[in-house]
């Protein structure tokens, strides 16, 4: 399978994945870009409550090249190259990525006037272990004020906490079951960098279940 082939799987299982744990909270999810001649954002998402989001899904697998050798995990030629001891700061591919969904945006509503412009609209991000700068991103969202909110899937924060207090070799003889002990669970949740200077504003909270919000 060619690079861009795991590319575009990786997208669909992504969408898939934002999709399934949304509706573990139990929103309505709408599809939004299926059979369109324009290309619009993924889903229309609706809460108890009938507010509403618009959600788009954009990946990021590169990382650009260094020294010849292509940087990201999903490359199965990547382990087979030059060993990279760096990886300079380039946000140039999330910016891009966002301005991208931008457009997607203005496509929804210019062929829905009136129905979707006072939407929030949240760009779920999902990041090669080489391109993810999300902590990095400006807190204006590179000044596109029509994006509410971006946000990434957090797994075992909780977990890692509390096993950061863990003499190393606790966790060592637990996992060997040498002594008796238990691992706190994963937990995931969204990180979400909250734009506030969008033109609608987002609350996670009535949409997600325990967000980490960063303002």
């Amino acid at each position: 399978m060619t690079f861009q082939e795991q590319i575009k799987n990786k997208g669909v299982e992504f969408q898939n994945k934002i999709q399934g744990i949304l509706k573990k909270y139990k929103q309505k999810v709408q599809i939004l870009d299926a059979n369109n001649k324009n290309s619009r954002p993924d889903f229309l998402i609706i809460n108890d409550k009938k507010e509403a989001l618009v959600g788009e899904c954009k990946c990021i697998f590169s990382d650009g090249y260094r020294n010849y050798c292509h940087i990201s995990t999903r490359d199965e030629n990547f382990i087979k190259q030059n060993i990279i001891d760096h990886s300079e700061l380039d946000l140039t591919k999330i910016e891009n990525k966002m301005k991208e969904a931008v457009g997607q945006l203005d496509h929804l509503i210019k062929d829905n006037p009136n129905q979707y412009d006072r939407h929030p609209f949240i760009v779920f991000l999902d990041l090669d272990f080489f391109a993810d700068d999300f902590d990095f991103i400006p807190k204006n969202l590179f000044g596109f004020k029509k994006i509410s909110a971006i946000a990434k899937i957090e797994r075992g924060k909780e977990r890692n906490e509390e096993l950061g207090n863990w003499p190393s070799e606790k966790i060592k003889k637990i996992i060997q079951k040498e002594i008796k002990g238990k691992i706190p669970p994963e937990s995931v949740r969204f990180k979400i960098l909250i734009n506030s200077n969008a033109k609608n504003k987002f609350n996670a909270n009535n949409f997600l279940r325990n967000p980490i919000i960063i303002k």
